[in-house]
């Protein structure tokens, strides 16, 4: 565990858990920490936790950090450190990141949230949403979330947000009974990488850019950016995760969204890329230890 002071730059280490990988690094800069990422496979927690503790141990980082930043997939319990009873992903219900921050760091020097909401709050510092008052930060990944930034800072209510699990109207040629474990047919049951995986039986990185799940994505994409827009009402929002690799869907959804819901006279946010692009999560969690680490 770290007893050193807190240096002005904070040495941070830094954890982007996500469904299929886990990402690690350590820095004091956003390009530090980008130059140092280390990427594990997602398996069981404790051998998944294991690993990025021998990989943090082979950084020499006892009594050599200032905080850890954990950005984690969810839904999560933000008091404890811990992963939702409720998580779909089934082996990790429950599962408290709190054991293997503390050999590193004391207990209020760990950053936690989701990792879409780190996401969010590094695009917001760094990247795309650098100027925006207010945007949205949608992930389309193994599974969907969204994080929120008001004046630069990440809104929380009694927890975080659950955007994946918006219920959406479905697509009139859509029978797929959806996949979410706890709601079947929601945003995330309907149009996340697990869901297209068992709609179409194989994963999106499979299917041509022309197949017919492309057309079912960005409908029910244009459907929760709609959404998004009337509730929040942002100025921007990011369309980011491993799905939105496919060409052409984060300009098809865009299109979709337009032309059924700013023709209504609602006035048009921008959808855009994320500037970080896969990084953005791992900076969320460099964020995150680094806010700790600054109080």
């Amino acid at each position: 565990m770290s007893t050193r002071a807190t240096s002005i730059t904070p040495r941070v280490a830094c954890i982007e858990a996500g469904g299929t990988k886990m990402v690690v690094s350590i820095g004091t800069t956003v390009a530090e920490i980008r130059d140092n990422r280390h990427v594990i496979t997602t398996r069981d927690p404790s051998a998944t936790t294991r690993e990025i503790q021998e990989w943090f141990a082979s950084q020499n980082t006892v009594g050599d950090i200032d905080a850890m930043g954990i950005a984690s997939f969810g839904p999560l319990d933000n008091v404890d450190c811990r992963i939702s009873a409720f998580s779909p992903k089934v082996e990790w219900r429950g599962w408290d990141w709190l054991p293997l921050a503390s050999e590193f760091v004391p207990r209020d020097r760990v950053g936690f949230d989701t990792d879409t909401n780190g996401a969010a709050w590094a695009e917001s510092l760094w990247g795309a949403t650098a100027s925006s008052a207010v945007s949205v930060y949608l992930t389309v990944g193994t599974g969907i979330g969204g994080g929120i930034i008001s004046s630069g800072e990440i809104l929380r209510g009694l927890t975080h947000s659950e955007m994946g699990h918006v219920m959406v109207r479905r697509h009139p040629e859509d029978s797929f009974a959806g996949a979410c474990p706890v709601h079947g047919d929601c945003l995330e049951g309907l149009a996340s990488g697990t869901a297209i995986e068992k709609r179409w039986g194989v994963p999106g990185t499979q299917l041509a850019p022309d197949h017919a799940a492309w057309v079912f994505e960005s409908f029910y994409l244009s459907e929760m950016l709609a959404t998004v827009a009337a509730i929040v009402a942002p100025e921007r929002v990011i369309l980011g995760g491993g799905v939105m690799d496919v060409p052409g869907l984060r300009e098809e959804s865009r299109r979709r969204y337009r032309e059924a819901f700013v023709t209504s006279g609602h006035p048009a946010i921008e959808i855009l890329a994320p500037a970080l692009g896969h990084d953005s999560g791992l900076l969320g969690a460099f964020a995150l230890g680094r806010a700790r680490a600054q109080r």
